[in-house]
């Protein structure tokens, strides 16, 4: 009898079928190396749980396998997971750790489920879609440029410290250095590198999450002719946003609530939009964006400023803090007005530069992460407190991009900032009594 594989499980249909251990037992038999560069990957920002429970009689998939959380291969793993969850039409089992209020509905996971079938028409095409998961993240691994040899190691290394793990995978990949997809047959070897191309350039959480600027857009333009790969990003996002926060809860899908999907499929729906044509510009595809979180939280333009530019600047960190209530609104208009002129006019032009001809655009990578950590650390605090704490951020935000403003004419750039470094002052008591802290943070962007 033919030892069963992930492989021959695929071609014969019988993925879905799986039960959650025997699933992850296939993934690790599969995909070890990746999951070796996985457990030595930098994490991001936001807090986990020192024990999250998961489903697999109770334990994560990265304890099951390792007897440790591995951040990002709990989340990887949850992301394949959530993969056969969808094709099983398994409801329960995606939403088993949401809470009620504001969980996905059934009829929006009937549509996802519909959605990936429509995509996924072969056993052969599922299985690309879960090498393309397992890989997207294991530039995470410090250690992985290395295998490009030395040369090569130091044009990345700017890259490696600005956290765009995208461009590190995209270049091992394009060297051949992954085995899950050296093993791949075409087409699907040049679907998912097609995949990696646009994910190099195109961060689609960040996008949703107003991280990104209308410049990284651009590599939508070349993807009209390439609708498998185009689709292949948006499920590989779809899935990545699933498993998210499985350091936290692995038991399920806890990020990808009725929300949360709504904006994501609405962010796919309109990129799709702009590759078909229907949008003309990149600046006119975020313009779109930024306006359907303005109608997510329920809100008139004018109720935020008068001043075109004010409006997308807040409209940007909306997307920044996940801002999807009146409430929450409230909270970082207050934020905003309450920055000294000076301060306000830095952020406000920081937040306008597309990067396209209109200068250098700066990306503050992870500054949803830290939105969401400043928030964290004043629950159940006065509104005026989470005031003064958001509007200290807003202010270091302000800084982080440099006095950077659209300059019309000027040749486009973007450069990343990567504000990981922040999260520990953010995380601290001092931070809590006094969120002024952040006014005395050094920012020093490494200029080598």
């Amino acid at each position: 009898m033919r030892p069963m594989t992930l492989t021959h499980t695929v071609a014969e249909g019988r993925f879905p079928q799986l039960d959650d251990t025997s699933a992850v037992d296939l993934f690790r038999a599969k995909f070890e190396p990746e999951l070796v560069h996985l457990q030595k990957a930098s994490a991001t920002v936001e807090s986990g749980a020192p024990d999250p429970p998961g489903s697999l009689n109770g334990s994560t998939p990265s304890r099951y396998l390792y007897k440790h959380d591995y951040v990002e291969v709990n989340r990887t793993l949850v992301n394949m997971l959530a993969l056969k969850w969808v094709l099983a039409g398994d409801y329960n089992a995606f939403t088993a750790c949401q809470k009620e209020q504001g969980k996905l509905s059934e009829q929006s996971f009937r549509e996802m489920k519909e959605y990936f079938n429509r995509r996924l028409p072969t056993n052969e095409d599922i299985y690309y879609l879960l090498a393309a998961i397992v890989v997207d993240d294991i530039g995470k691994d410090p250690g992985l440029a290395k295998e490009l040899g030395q040369r090569k190691q130091k044009a990345l290394r700017a890259n490696i410290r600005q956290g765009n793990h995208s461009e590190v995978l995209h270049d091992v990949a394009k060297a051949g250095k992954i085995q899950a997809l050296n093993d791949l047959p075409e087409p699907g070897h040049t679907i998912v590198l097609r995949n990696i191309d646009i994910g190099e350039r195109l961060n689609v959480s960040q996008l949703v999450q107003g991280e990104n600027v209308p410049a990284c857009l651009s590599i939508l333009r070349q993807t009209k002719e390439d609708a498998q790969a185009f689709d292949m990003r948006a499920m590989v996002t779809v899935l990545d946003v699933a498993g998210a926060a499985a350091h936290r809860d692995a038991r399920g899908c806890l990020v990808m609530n009725e929300t949360v999907y709504k904006g994501y499929m609405t962010t796919i729906e309109t990129m799709k939009r702009f590759v078909d044509g229907d949008i003309p510009s990149e600046r006119e595809c975020y313009d779109q964006l930024l306006s359907d979180r303005l109608n997510t939280v329920g809100m008139k333009e004018d109720e935020l400023s008068t001043d075109r530019a004010e409006r997308r600047a807040l409209l940007r960190m909306f997307c920044m803090g996940r801002v999807d209530t009146k409430s929450r609104a409230d909270f970082f208009i207050s934020a905003f007005r309450a920055l000294q002129p000076t301060t306000r006019t830095d952020l406000v032009n920081g937040l306008n530069v597309d990067g396209l001809d209109d200068g250098v655009a700066v990306i503050p990578y992870y500054a949803p992460g830290l939105f969401a950590e400043v928030l964290r650390a004043y629950t159940d605090r006065e509104d005026s407190d989470v005031v003064k704490a958001l509007s200290a951020f807003m202010r270091l935000l302000a800084r982080v991009f440099d006095g950077s403003k659209p300059e019309q004419g000027r040749k486009g750039d973007i450069i990343e900032r990567d504000l990981a470094f922040i999260q520990d002052d953010i995380k601290s008591e001092a931070f809590r009594r006094n969120p002024n802290i952040l006014d005395d943070v050094p920012l020093k962007w490494d200029k080598h």
